[in-house]
């Protein structure tokens, strides 16, 4: 594995953290030093390609990408703007109070001002509408 020195260095430095503190990492190191009989360094650069794999994974987990991956159209985040604006009495009837509905361009997101909103109530909008495309505050 052929890694810039800085990422390699800071790897190598998580890697030893966590050997020195997670469990699992501990239980790996272990088994490899004294089942597979790998001397320690050997050990702590398999973690090191171990670590950097779990990472890859991580980011391409789809809950873990932003929206520069799918950028939202301005135009789009109007239209959702104007939907939710439109909706406002619905929303009323239901108990959720809207005082403001705007479009972060930077963020790329329409934002929702509420006042008294369920969990249930929020998951049901973010479903309705695309969760990289509304928030709430």
């Amino acid at each position: 594995m052929n890694l810039p020195v800085p990422l390699r260095k800071y790897l190598y430095l998580a890697t030893l953290r966590l050997i020195g503190n997670n469990p699992l990492f501990r239980k790996w190191h272990e088994h490899n030093v004294h089942t597979r009989h790998m001397k320690k360094y050997r050990s702590l650069f398999k973690l090191v390609g171990k670590l950097a794999r779990i990472l890859v994974g991580l980011t391409n987990e789809e809950q873990y990408r932003t929206c520069a991956h799918k950028k939202v159209s301005i135009t789009e985040l109007r239209e959702i703007q104007h939907q939710v604006t439109e909706q406002i009495d619905e929303f009323k009837s239901q108990g959720i109070i809207i005082y403001t509905v705007s479009v972060d361009e930077e963020k790329r997101k329409v934002i929702v001002g509420v006042e008294s909103i369920t969990e249930e109530q929020r998951t049901k909008l973010l479903k309705q509408y695309g969760q990289n495309k509304i928030d709430f505050c």
